[in-house]
């Protein structure tokens, strides 16, 4: 019995010398495994920093896109509505000013056929009354030839009258020096008749004195009839000459009176050409208003295409927006899984820390009381101890996805690299970093 007994007291320490260095294999394989694990949670925090400094940068990037577009877009709505209002304004007020100034035309276009024919009528009527003052001239130019040959007639006759007059009273006076000197002879030869003739003859010469007498009286009735004749002659053409002077200053005031009315016709025939010049211009600067009102429109047109344009491109970025945030949520739901997926391999690993603290605790007791538990016991219970384990390590491996955690002896390999290139791609946002076991071990 002694020697079973030594027997088993060998077999014992020996058990527990290579249970010990199993244990401590196994310890130090799950610290490398959650070294390795903090390594990743650390790369996976740093990512979630950063994509959470990215996401909030394209945030406010987005968040200030859509303000700017926003207000540019009620900008431009606004400018539209104000322009559609000027627009509408000055269609009314062209409509309206087209209206007037067509009404004003008319009227100016009938004014101007009835001046256009008045005037041409009395343009006819002047033209007729000059060619009629232009005959007047020509006869008052013979007229006046006329009268000047007639005053140079009259003229030349007045001379010769009075050269005739002058030789006529120097005849008549010498006629009646002669005859006073023949009747002086006459009577001298009468008184010496006298003397020598008897009462008879005295019959006779006194009828021839009578006769005589008589004969002269009616010489000096023509020579007067003759100069009455003259003198009335005379003061007709003096009353002619008056009234030819008269109708000539008549003349000239009618032509001077036409000349005024022509001159007046002008000047009211400059006033309404310069009138239709300015309803012209007054036209051609409202084709230019026309002109610009449709190049109003057309620019109108343009804002409510930009505009359209802009609504497009707010209605996409609306559409992106929504993307992103569906993208965000998607990336919230991944990052949710994720942080449960942590939160589980927390929970596992704090459970693995207290097995391996139970597992050794009771190496200790074992060291401390051998025979406090047997060795069954312990052997059953490290058995339990170890397939808890390797059932938590079989759970975490199913929480994995697209992933691969593999534990084999003392080469164990950590593979996430798949789910660090997923949550690099996907910008989620990891779970906060996991309480430290090496010092809860400790």
């Amino acid at each position: 019995m002694s020697s079973k007994e030594s027997s088993k007291d060998k077999k014992k320490p020996e058990l527990l010398h290579a249970e010990k260095e199993f244990y401590v294999l196994e310890i130090t394989n799950l610290n490398r495994t959650i070294a390795r694990l903090r390594t990743v949670c650390a790369e996976l925090e740093n990512e979630n920093d950063d994509c959470k400094k990215k996401y909030k940068t394209l945030d406010q990037d987005r968040n200030d896109v859509i303000a700017y577009l926003k207000k540019s877009l009620t900008q431009k709505q606004d400018e539209i509505v104000d322009f559609t209002n000027r627009l509408e304004a000055m269609l009314k007020e062209k409509k309206t000013e087209i209206q007037k100034f067509e009404t004003k035309i008319q009227e100016m276009e009938r004014k101007y056929n009835d001046m256009s024919s008045t005037l041409t009528a009395e343009i006819t009527l002047l033209n007729g009354k000059l060619n009629s003052l232009e005959e007047f001239k020509l006869q008052k130019d013979c007229m006046i030839k006329k009268y000047l040959d007639l005053e140079e007639t009259l003229k030349k006759e007045a001379e010769r009258h009075l050269e005739k007059e002058t030789i006529i009273e120097n005849q008549s006076l010498i006629h009646k020096e002669s005859m006073r000197l023949d009747i002086e002879k006459k009577l001298l030869n009468l008184s010496i008749n006298l003397q020598k003739d008897t009462q008879y003859r005295i019959a006779e010469t006194t009828q021839n004195v009578v006769k005589e007498n008589i004969a002269l009286n009616n010489e000096l009735n023509l020579i007067i009839v003759s100069w009455q004749k003259l003198f009335d002659q005379n003061e007709f053409l003096k009353n002619r000459l008056k009234t030819l002077s008269n109708e000539i200053d008549v003349s000239f005031e009618t032509k001077d009176n036409l000349l005024r009315r022509h001159v007046i016709q002008k000047e009211i025939i400059d006033r309404l050409v310069t009138k239709q010049q300015e309803m012209m211009s007054k036209f051609h600067t409202l084709k230019n208003c026309m002109t610009n009102a449709s190049l109003l429109r057309k620019k109108v047109k343009e804002y409510s295409k930009k505009a359209n344009d802009a609504n497009v491109k707010y209605r996409k970025i609306e559409g992106a927006f929504h993307a992103q945030s569906i993208q965000l949520a998607e990336l919230k739901t991944a990052f949710d899984e994720l942080k449960l997926h942590n939160f589980k391999l927390e929970e596992r690993i704090k459970e693995s820390v207290i097995i391996i603290k139970d597992v050794i605790g009771l190496g200790l007791r074992r060291q401390k009381d051998p025979f406090s538990i047997s060795e069954q016991d312990e052997y059953s219970t490290r058995i339990n101890l170890l397939n808890t384990l390797l059932k938590l390590f079989d759970d975490v491996s199913l929480f994995a996805t697209g992933e691969a955690i593999s534990i084999e002896g003392s080469n164990e390999s950590l593979l996430v690299s798949d789910w660090k290139r997923k949550v690099s791609s996907q910008h989620l946002i990891p779970c906060d970093s996991e309480p430290s076991i090496v010092d809860e071990m400790q």
